[in-house]
């Protein structure tokens, strides 16, 4: 026979375990009512609209409600990617953070990363977050086989170039005309570019 002492006891750990579980349901449900009282709906549509305007409070009540942080548009392109080309450094950052594929690739075969290299703005700690999350540092696009550090040295990011390299980029893959990113730094004569490349051979 359960005595009455041992039942209290039980009933308080099922109390405890439920708390969390309760609290859990809660903030999906928060999150998709604040949604409502701004008169934006839950969907994908809404979603990825959010992240082109670079409106990262929206963007989080969606991550919060339960949104796929790898959710794509009309056209096919994953939400990241939406980012990385409006340049919205801080939405990219919140997506990586929820799980998204920091691989992701647009139409043209570029990733986040390559989209990364050529903004000197929010490029740094985009690169600096994707790098972080794992993504492919060597990746080669399929139509002129550019890696990000080719896009950075081309177009003279120094900042995004080091983090690259500090990652441990290959610096002799070359694209498909046969340039590496060190010819490209030279044929625009990017002097600190050149510089940085050469340090690491």
């Amino acid at each position: 026979m359960i005595r009455k002492r041992d039942l209290i006891v039980v009933l308080a750990l099922l109390l405890v375990a439920l708390v969390p579980l309760a609290a859990f349901a809660a903030g999906p449900d928060k999150a998709k009512a604040e949604l409502d009282k701004i008169n934006i709906p839950f969907t994908d549509a809404a979603f990825t609209e959010s992240v082109a305007r670079g409106d990262s409070k929206v963007v989080s009540l969606f991550l919060e409600a339960g949104m796929n942080p790898d959710t794509s548009d009309k056209f096919g392109e994953a939400a990241i990617i939406i980012a990385a080309t409006k340049g919205h450094g801080k939405v990219l950052v919140q997506l990586l953070e929820n799980g998204a594929d920091p691989d992701a690739v647009e139409r043209n075969d570029w990733t986040a990363l390559m989209y990364a290299a050529i903004y000197h703005a929010h490029g740094p700690q985009s690169a600096t977050a994707l790098i972080d999350a794992g993504a492919n540092i060597d990746r080669q696009d399929k139509m002129a086989g550019r890696s990000a550090l080719m896009e950075a040295s081309d177009d003279g990011n120094l900042k995004v170039l080091n983090l690259l390299l500090n990652a441990g980029a290959d610096r002799s893959l070359k694209d498909k005309n046969g340039n590496t990113a060190l010819d490209f730094a030279k044929q625009r004569e990017y002097k600190r570019i050149i510089d940085a490349l050469e340090k690491t051979k």
